[in-house]
């Protein structure tokens, strides 16, 4: 199934990149089960990266653009959230 397009008043497909604290551990089956009881499925994120640090500019602001590469095709660090349940 094509992903569908924002633009033409559908949702676009969720994805989180997560900057884990200092110390923690965390994989993508965790921030699932946070997140199943919280959220209706439609809502859960369809892929999750954890990555070391978020891209961010001098005004601390992250860089969106520099995250895209992460879930292009299967980039390192990230994986399919699937539907769970």
């Amino acid at each position: 199934m094509p992903p569908r397009h924002f633009k033409r008043f559908e949702d676009p497909p969720a994805h989180v990149a997560v900057e884990p604290l200092p110390g923690a551990a965390l994989d993508t089956e965790a921030i699932l089960a946070r997140l199943r009881p919280q959220l209706a499925r439609y809502k859960l994120p369809e892929r999750i990266a954890i990555v070391p640090a978020l891209p961010r500019n001098a005004m601390r602001k992250v860089l969106k653009r520099d995250l895209a590469p992460l879930f292009a095709a299967g980039g390192a660090g990230s994986c399919d959230a699937g539907e769970g349940g």
